[in-house]
């Protein structure tokens, strides 16, 4: 079975890498099916992948742009989930990762009643990170969790819409690149409940690039959010 999984995830890795062979999003999604093929198929159950704790996720949050060039932005709410699985390497520290959506974007509006223009920048990330996950506590009822590490997520879809004396109307934003490096920071609790915990979770997620193509726009990501979790 570890064979298996191994070669798939060799032909997983080259899927990515032919970028002009597959769009962003079919890329996304072959990595999403490839994540639940490792996290839920029973043979993964073995005593060989007994360290693994596998997740599943779900919560929402706020997201702006900011930087030099993000004029006047304001938070944008998002709802966000995915599964994710925890490698124990010591017994309170551990390596966390998996595939998470987690949507950026922000809010623009005029200060001007007559027209009431508003513009509402929607972007849709499907974000992998490596988080070091280190236990502040953790015993047979419950545990104490800080978590940080670098991130990189994948944009599948970009859009602008704009409200305009009541008028709304959108148009698919091209000046994005098709990557974003960032830094996530987390605290979490878990409370033991049948098979495995109950978790809740504070993130906040940090661009570190622009996410603009143009060279001289400065435009990041910036995010917080909660997720309410079950972990086995």
């Amino acid at each position: 079975m570890a064979g298996k999984i191994f070669y798939l995830l060799v032909d997983c890795f080259k899927i990515v890498r032919s970028g002009k062979k597959t769009t962003t999003q079919a890329r996304a999604l072959k990595i999403f099916l490839l994540v639940i093929l490792i996290f839920f198929f029973p043979g993964l159950r073995s005593s060989a992948f007994s360290g693994i704790r596998p997740a599943i996720k779900l919560g929402a949050g706020r997201a702006e742009l900011f930087g030099r060039d993000a004029f006047k932005q304001t938070w944008k709410t998002f709802i966000s989930g995915g599964l994710t699985s925890e490698l124990l390497i010591w017994e309170r520290l551990s390596l966390e990762t998996g595939l998470m959506f987690v949507p950026g974007g922000s809010v623009y509006r005029l200060d001007d009643e007559e027209t009431g223009y508003q513009e509402t920048t929607s972007l849709a990330y499907v974000q992998v990170p490596v988080l070091a996950k280190f236990y502040l506590k953790q015993g047979n009822r419950y545990c104490l969790y800080l978590t940080a590490g670098p991130a990189v997520a994948l944009n599948v879809k970009a859009q602008l819409e704009v409200i305009l004396a009541g008028e709304k109307s959108s148009v698919k934003i091209d000046q994005l690149k098709g990557k974003e490096l960032g830094l996530n920071l987390g605290a979490g609790v878990g409370y033991r409940t049948g098979p495995g915990f109950l978790l809740l979770e504070l993130v906040f997620s940090q661009g570190l690039n622009s996410i603009s193509k143009e060279p001289e726009e400065d435009i990041k990501n910036r995010k917080i959010f909660f997720l309410l979790g079950f972990r086995l």
